[in-house]
């Protein structure tokens, strides 16, 4: 994830920006909840993607592995 990304899920989940300082405010529990939730799922996918392009074409234990990463996140 680079700053960009960071932003972006920032203010998806609610983080409002200063124009001309750029910091965030109007920051509170319930925003830092959905934000740890969208850079969490962003970690997840991005572990499962590496699960898929690494392993072995022998056997399925990576697309195993990379499905156990994505459902962790389906509550």
């Amino acid at each position: 994830m680079n700053r960009e990304d960071i932003i972006a899920m920032a203010r998806e989940a609610g983080a409002k920006f200063d124009p001309h300082w750029g910091i965030a405010y109007n920051v509170g529990t319930a925003t830092f909840e959905r934000f740890a939730q969208l850079v969490a799922a962003k970690e997840r996918t991005e572990c499962a993607k590496v699960c898929e392009l690494t392993g072995d074409c022998s056997c399925d234990d990576h697309i195993k592995c990379a499905g156990a990463i994505r459902a962790r996140g389906v509550k």
